[in-house]
């Protein structure tokens, strides 16, 4: 069956997996985690945005808005959710903080995949900027505004962004974390040592690898057909 011809809820859809990081044993590192991700049962599932489900896709800085009623119904499913022992432990410290947001440490390392046309593209996990993990596959940031929930995609973990520097242009651009920019200033404050480093792992061969993936043209003609791409109005966090 060609793209054109399936539904329009499969033709794109981001699946958030019952799975965590631990309980599906990705690890670090894209040789390991890919395989499994590729072949996760996204049935059951937490939750699946599809084209309904999504007001606009920012294609630019791969930024993924949910409308009201899907973040509402995100809302519901992810109640359900339930933290082994050592990530209820991490998020209850950083809500203790002030950190981040109720969605956010919901999805907190669930792994999620997206699909164009049936077919799985890519996949990772739901990770929060400060987070020490270094993931070298993609990841998702979440932020809530509006009552709308939107997702950033990053192609591996970059730390304290939260959107990817990289843009399909070349550009960069840093939108770092409410909690880290004050740390980030006072590094860069002499010699830039932070940004370059971000930089760094923005653009590195395994970031560019998924920046590819990411940017698949079945995802894009999807979105487009459908009305869905767009720009937002300000920077992701």
């Amino acid at each position: 069956m060609s793209g054109d011809s399936l539904p329009g809820d499969e033709r794109f859809q981001l699946i958030i997996l019952s799975g965590s990081w631990s309980t599906l044993g990705l690890g670090y590192h894209w040789e390991t985690a890919m395989p499994i991700l590729m072949n996760a049962d996204s049935r059951p599932n937490l939750f699946v945005a599809g084209l309904r489900e999504i007001e606009h896709y920012d294609w630019d800085r791969h930024v993924i808005t949910l409308t009201a009623d899907a973040t509402e119904a995100l809302g519901r499913a992810m109640g359900h959710a339930v933290h082994e022992k050592g990530a209820a432990a991490l998020m209850s410290l950083t809500e203790s903080l002030g950190w981040g947001n109720a969605l956010e440490r919901a999805l907190y390392t669930h792994g999620f995949v997206v699909k164009a046309n049936g077919a799985t593209v890519y996949g990772g996990i739901f990770l929060n900027a400060v987070s020490q993990m270094a993931i070298d596959y993609p990841v998702l940031r979440v932020t809530v505004a509006d009552g709308k929930a939107a997702f950033a995609v990053l192609p591996v973990h970059v730390p304290f962004v939260m959107a990817d520097p990289a843009s399909s242009f070349g550009k960069s651009e840093l939108s770092i974390a409410a909690e880290a920019r004050e740390d980030v200033r006072q590094l860069d404050e002499r010699d830039g040592f932070m940004t370059s480093w971000i930089m760094g792992i923005a653009t590195s061969p395994t970031a560019r690898r998924f920046q590819q993936l990411i940017r698949d043209a079945r995802i894009e003609t999807a979105l487009r057909a459908a009305g869905k791409l767009g720009e937002m109005a300000g920077p992701a966090g």
